[in-house]
């Protein structure tokens, strides 16, 4: 359960990382 939960929030780190770099090309 604890693996499963600190890949969840290594999945949701990765994704606001993504979303800020897209955020940024289209500034």
């Amino acid at each position: 359960v604890n693996n499963f939960i600190w890949i969840y929030i290594k999945r949701l780190i990765v994704n606001m990382d993504i979303t800020y770099i897209l955020h940024q090309q289209v500034l």
